[in-house]
């Protein structure tokens, strides 16, 4: 009986190491807690962490790092308490101007869609027929 506890408990230790269905490498986890109630928490694997703390009143700070490839890291950081509720603290990344030749291909784009649509609200409405398939 306590070789088989021992190997159930072997076995529940291992499994967090398992590389997972996606073969990331192992996932670093972490959580702590006193008797306060305050917190300390969080996860990193590729292309994604995230850090979170609890104080005893019940506020969180915590911050969330994501990798974006060619553009780089992106880090944001929150604040959440009960007076303000949950708000993003740090500058996050604008989307880049649209070119002119990508302004020019929407409005391309937009005629023939614009067209088919003044077409389609010209054309009556058709009307109910009988049901060809009746059960």
């Amino acid at each position: 009986m306590k070789v088989l506890i021992l190997s159930i408990f072997l076995a529940c230790a291992s499994a967090q190491y398992y590389p997972g269905f996606y073969g990331y490498p192992a996932i670093s986890q972490f959580h702590a807690q006193d008797v306060l109630g305050q917190a300390s928490y969080g996860y990193a694997y590729p292309g994604q962490a995230a850090s979170n703390y609890r104080d005893i009143f019940g506020n969180q700070f915590g911050s969330n790092i994501y990798d974006m490839g060619p553009e780089g890291l992106v880090r944001v950081n929150y604040v959440a308490d009960a007076v303000n509720g949950f708000r993003v603290v740090s500058t996050l990344p604008v989307a880049p101007e649209v070119i002119p030749e990508v302004a020019a291909a929407k409005i391309e784009h937009a005629k023939p869609v614009k067209e088919a649509a003044t077409k389609r609200a010209a054309e009556p409405a058709a009307s109910p027929t009988k049901c060809q398939v009746c059960f």
